[in-house]
This record gives C-alpha cells, structure tokens and sequence, in this order.
C-alpha cells in the first residue's frame, strides 16, 4: 500500500451537504456504512432496495451523497432486519470485511497514516462522532496494555451486529497498518456470544469476553508504540483536517435549529443552578451527548459553557434581588459563590457596578 496527497485533495473536494433524514438532536452515523452493506447483500444475492426502501432509504441517494447521516434509530433496524433478509447472524462481521478507508474520508486516510498505533487508538476516540455520534469513545488504561472503548450512550438502541462490525473493522484495520496476518489483542463485548462464538474466535482469537460492562479492544503499549512502517504524521494530519471540517458541517447544519437548542440548555442550565448542580459533565448527560460534544455543540453555535453560566447567573443575580428582593448574600450562595468577594467581582463585569451600588440605582429611580 501506498500514499499519497491525493487522498487529501481528493476528499477535500467532496461536497458535505448533510441530508439527516432525523430530527436534529438525534443520533446519527455516516451514511457510507450503506454502501458497504449494499455492496455486501449484492454478493449474497439480496437486492439492497428491497432492506432500504422500507426504512425510507435508497441506495442511489447514499452513492450520490456518502458523507449524508442516517439516524442511529434507521441504521439499528436496518442491521436488525438484515438477518432476516439474509439468514446470517454474522452479518456484521461479512460488512466489515468489505470496508475500505474510503468509507470513512479523512478519518480512513488519517488511520492509514498515523505513526504508531497509539496514533490510531487516539484518533479514533478524537473523531468518533464523524463515524457515529451514538456512542462515547474513550482510551482506557490497563498494566501495560491499552483499551479503546466504545460504549453506546444512554437510551441509545445499537445493534448488536454494528458493534460486531465496528470491533472486525478495528481488527483488520490495526492488521493493515501492521502489515501482520494477525494481532494479539483483547476484545470484550457487551453483548453475549449468541451461539457464534466460533465465528468470534475465528475473526478474532480466544482472548474474548462476553457480557462485558464496555465494549473494548486492547493491545500492549509495546504493540501500540512500534513504528509504522507506511507512518507519515504530516499526511495524517491534513487528512485530521478534512475530519474536523467535516464535523464542522455537521454541527453547522444543525446550526439551522441552534437557537431552539440553546433555549433548551439555557433553561437547563437555569435550573441545574437553582438546584446547585451545574457542571459540564451533568449537562452533557441531560442531554444524552458527552461533554466533548456538548462543548463542540456550544462551540459550533458561537459560545461555550462558561459564557451561557454566566448569562444565566446574571439573569438570575437581576431576578432575586429586584423581583423576589432576596439579600446580597443570599444571591451570592444561591449562584454557587462560596464568598461575597467572588460574587462582587462577577456582578461588576454583568452590570458595571457592584451589587450594592446597583440596588442604590433601584431604590433611587
């Protein structure tokens, strides 16, 4: 295999023009997983319109516009009904054997590219959302070993067969990179075994876990610190570009229903101040996304955390001391202040003017 910079030209002149096909603050994946899969129902003699067609969905529509995103809620029934149409319960693995880095643009190349495999664990936890944002990716330590982890977010339904075929596309992804007819790795599932734990074991090796709290896929640092041959940081890097200018489409076409989100968060935000539970962490989980994607949400519509906070907290400030005539101090704890001096300090950046000053204006007008 070799590179080269048309990957990065090439994938630069795509067009992100985002068809959803869902409600803007639903999950969704890249809708190139279709390609595969109708390439793989192609070879099994299914006809693919007849799986897509009644979830909405068509083939020509996806070739024409690969990059669009698909709601995690198609996508899981559509896994779901392929068993049905094919008689195969490994299914997902037949998928992950036909996915070319292509599939997934900048993110595919970027892997192809990286340094180390190390380089590879951390870019996909960086950029899972361009693949799906329906599950939290994370980097897990162990003894000398590392994990990726992918966890489906709270009251997200995932099929099963799309985890089979995400962990086989890491597998031979990493064996790619390796040049290697096999890998030493670990591989837990959430799911059970059902009765294809000889296909498990074929795909993978013994060293597989079931029922498993996390979906993981270890490897040893020794593995995960040797030099790629084919490694080329600079290549992978632009190619980390086209990812994230993706991503930025994506967050800019839901840009277009930004100002009912953000009502929505402002008035969370609001009440998890009342309450004195604010943080990024809880907010991000009442609105079933990680922190990194709330934080990327915020930035993608103009703010962040910290300003939103202090909007509200002013709101607020102004609400109990000129409406419900609440002291200084109490206003002071209720935002969360832990003393008067702190509170100060922010009410004079809200309002020009310290509070005490401000209620002399109130009283005097």
């Amino acid at each position: 295999m070799s590179f080269s910079a048309s990957w990065v030209i090439n994938t630069h002149m795509d067009k992100y023009k985002l068809n959803h096909n869902r409600n803007n603050n639903s999950n969704t994946t890249i809708a190139s997983w279709l390609l595969v899969i109708c390439k793989t129902l192609t070879e099994l003699g299914v006809e693919p319109d007849a799986a897509l067609r009644p979830l909405g969905l068509e083939k020509s529509d996806i070739a024409q516009n690969p990059n669009q995103r698909i709601s995690i809620k198609t996508m899981t029934q559509l896994w779901r009904n392929l068993i049905q149409l094919t008689g195969h319960k490994d299914i997902g693995f037949l998928v992950a054997k036909r996915v070319k880095p292509q599939h997934f643009r900048g993110l595919g190349f970027a892997f192809l590219a990286s340094k180390t495999l190390r380089g590879c664990f951390n870019r996909i936890a960086k950029y899972s959302d361009s693949i799906s944002d329906s599950v939290d990716v994370s980097i897990e330590q162990g003894i000398d070993k590392l994990a990726l982890c992918i966890a489906p977010k709270s009251n997200v339904d995932i099929a099963e067969e799309s985890i089979d075929a995400f962990m086989l596309l890491l597998h031979l992804s990493f064996m790619q990179v390796l040049d290697a007819d096999d890998i030493d790795a670990e591989v837990e599932f959430c799911c059970a075994a059902r009765g294809m734990v000889l296909q498990y074991q074929a795909h993978f090796g013994s060293n597989i876990v079931f029922n498993s709290d996390k979906n993981r896929y270890w490897l040893t640092t020794r593995c995960l610190d040797q030099p790629l041959v084919l490694g080329d940081e600079a290549l992978a890097s632009q190619n980390d570009q086209v990812v994230e200018s993706y991503l930025a489409e994506i967050y800019q076409d839901e840009k277009q229903d930004s100002q009912a989100w953000l009502l929505s968060i402002n008035a969370e935000i609001n009440k998890q101040i009342i309450r004195n539970q604010l943080s990024a962490v809880t907010l991000a989980k009442t609105f079933n996304i990680s922190e990194r994607s709330l934080r990327r949400k915020l930035s993608a519509t103009g703010t962040n955390f910290k300003t939103l906070t202090e909007h509200n907290k002013k709101l607020l400030a102004e609400q109990w001391l000129t409406k419900e005539n609440k002291s200084i101090t109490d206003v002071c704890f209720l935002l969360g202040y832990q003393d008067t001096s702190n509170f100060t300090r922010a009410f004079k950046r809200w309002f020009g003017v310290t509070p005490s000053d401000y209620m002399k204006g109130i009283r005097n007008i």
